[in-house]
């Protein structure tokens, strides 16, 4: 039988709910605690509306939304072995359904010392501080690069099944998972719906982690299904009208934007190392896909911070890549083989399909820099300037004011952050 995210999710909550009652002998222990993050984000551009999240809005100006979030978690312990987790984390989503809130909600069982599972919705563990992403109270950075971390609200979690062994070693431990389930992205928005779903997808983890640094390296592997967006129908439905000459091309538009039964792979190694009163991080990732609206990249930053008293001041760089030049139908390239009206009407045909591949495209260097300042045990003071320089249809990450396309020339853009970060 077919269970999808919203029905898995169901399932384990019913079935917290059924343990608390009438499982444990013992009543239930109950944990909540919390994390928050105030941040006042100004950005000086009139082009651009700057998010931290490929799935959250786009701000301009000075804004109190890209930055503030109110994360909540419950662990319900019903056992030494068995408990029940869930967080939810208020942000600035684009499509404010239940689902792309819910960020934790599994069932984990500990089978011994060295063996644990879980069931439900839990993290892919795929970027190195993935678990605490949302917790900025756990860095130093107002947000971590976003060159690395846009990306991770799409799938940062999935529904499913995880099993991990955890081993003691002379410098530490080592973990090594695999899950295997699938996850939604959904970004609807005033443009129209826009929903996938990441069948059959896999991940393979391996975590290394010791008193002065700690190594990580990811992979998954998924299949695109369950595609829809407002122009779907018009895009499955052009080369069967268009004129023979014509049809391949529109066939390739086709398969560039709609991408049912292919899969994508993503694969990232990360490490964090402390000397001294300093802190190295630096995370590197491929991503492995043909599909216009998510097409193959590669992407990375490293950091340093100093630690001096309460006070950590950083510097960070990181890039982020494309793999391939961000068209579909290179229409200037047939020049000569088609006669000129129908090159002409198949580029105003195919404009909308490059403008989206554009769109979708990243090619970005930044650097930034900042302080962390711990004025309290439980709260901290944050500020960051981040200076990004894009590419030509490099603009992805961002949102495009105006007409909403990507700009054809490179460009600068400068974000200021202040932010008061806790835990509860």
């Amino acid at each position: 039988m077919y269970i999808n995210s919203k029905n898995l999710l169901l399932t384990v909550c019913l079935y917290a709910c059924i343990n608390t009652s009438v499982v444990n002998a013992d009543a239930p222990e109950f944990e909540f605690s919390g994390f928050a993050n105030i941040g006042l984000t100004y950005s000086n551009s009139d082009v651009y509306g700057f998010r931290t999240q490929l799935i959250n809005e786009g701000r301009e100006g000075l804004s109190l939304t890209p930055d503030s979030l109110l994360g909540v978690q419950t662990n319900v312990r019903f056992s030494d072995d068995f408990d029940f987790v869930a967080q939810v984390v208020a942000q600035d989503r684009t499509e404010r359904s239940l689902g792309n809130f819910v960020e934790l909600a599994f069932l984990r069982y500990q089978i011994n010392r060295n063996w644990a599972v879980k069931a439900g919705r839990f993290s892919t563990n795929s970027y190195l501080f993935t678990d605490s992403r949302y917790v900025s109270q756990a860095s130093y950075w107002v947000r971590p690069p976003v060159e690395m971390y846009s990306t991770a609200g799409s799938l940062g979690n999935m529904d499913g099944a995880k099993i991990a062994y955890t081993h003691e070693t002379p410098f530490g431990y080592i973990r090594l998972s695999a899950s295997l389930g699938q996850s939604e992205l959904n970004n609807d928005s005033d443009s129209g719906e826009f929903e996938i779903s990441y069948q059959d997808l896999l991940g393979l983890n391996i975590e290394l982690q010791s008193d002065d640094w700690r190594f990580q390296v990811a992979y998954l592997n998924a299949n695109l299904d369950d595609f829809n967006f407002a122009q779907l129908e018009e895009v499955r439905q052009a080369p069967l009208i268009a004129p023979a000459i014509l049809a391949p091309f529109f066939q390739e538009v086709e398969t560039a934007l709609i991408p049912d039964g292919r899969r994508v792979s993503y694969f990232s190694i990360g490490g964090k190392y402390y000397f001294d009163s300093f802190e190295v991080t630096a995370e590197f990732g491929d991503y492995d896909s043909d599909w216009a609206f998510s097409p193959g990249s590669r992407f990375g930053y490293a950091s340093l911070a100093y630690t001096s008293n309460n006070i950590m001041p950083f510097v960070t760089v990181a890039a982020s890549s494309r793999k391939e030049e961000p068209v579909v139908i290179d229409v200037a390239s047939l020049q000569g083989q088609l006669p000129p009206p129908l090159l002409n009407f198949l580029a105003v045909s195919v404009e909308p399909a490059n403008k989206a591949a554009a769109g979708a495209s990243v090619s970005q260097q930044s650097i930034s820099a900042g302080f962390r300042w711990d004025f309290d045990s439980d709260w901290a003071l944050k500020a960051q300037f981040d200076h990004y320089r894009i590419d030509e249809n490099g603009s992805g990450l961002f949102l495009v004011l105006n007409d909403g396309f990507t700009i054809d020339q490179k460009t600068s853009y400068n974000v200021w952050s202040i932010g008061l970060a806790t835990t509860f």
